[in-house]
């Protein structure tokens, strides 16, 4: 299991229009200094908060149920089931990477509500094989939007 983080387009929008503002602030008198050290340290406490809401990895738990045999051509829809420890209402992209001979699956729209949450994906097979899941990977964003986290979660799934 591996979890990152980045930044969002909000984050990277507020971060700099604030930068802007504080700057020009300064440039036009030095004795709006503390504006520059308020911007840094606001913008500090709101990834901070946006971190520690984002909560940890180690609560999330994945299973997915996949079938033996899988025709070829036909669509079978397999449930992604997401459960959580903690009890916040969240919506993420699911993304779920299967064996070769599958047809590639688009993300899918995954709401986590009161520690769980079901989304299916749609599988396909245009060649022979075991149907296998290699990884599922959750993407989120955080409370305040600035920060977005990825989990991978691995997948024994076959």
């Amino acid at each position: 299991m591996s979890t990152r983080f980045h930044p969002t387009t909000r984050a990277l929008v507020v971060a700099g229009s604030g930068f802007l503002i504080a700057l020009a602030a300064v440039l036009i008198s030095p004795q709006l200094a503390p504006i520059w050290m308020a911007f840094w340290f606001s913008l500090a406490l709101a990834l901070g908060i946006d971190l520690v809401f984002l909560g940890s990895s180690k609560t999330l738990h994945a299973e997915i149920e996949l079938p033996r045999t899988l025709a070829i051509g036909t669509v079978h829809h397999v449930p992604l089931h997401v459960t959580r420890r903690v009890q916040r209402t969240f919506v993420a992209d699911a993304v779920l990477s299967v064996s070769g001979h599958l047809d590639r699956l688009p993300p899918q729209r995954l709401e986590v509500a009161g520690g769980e949450g079901t989304t299916t994906f749609p599988f396909r097979a245009h060649l022979r094989g075991p149907v296998r899941a290699e990884t599922i990977s959750l993407r989120y964003p955080g409370p305040l939007g600035l920060l977005r986290c990825t989990v991978e979660l691995g997948s024994d799934a076959e």
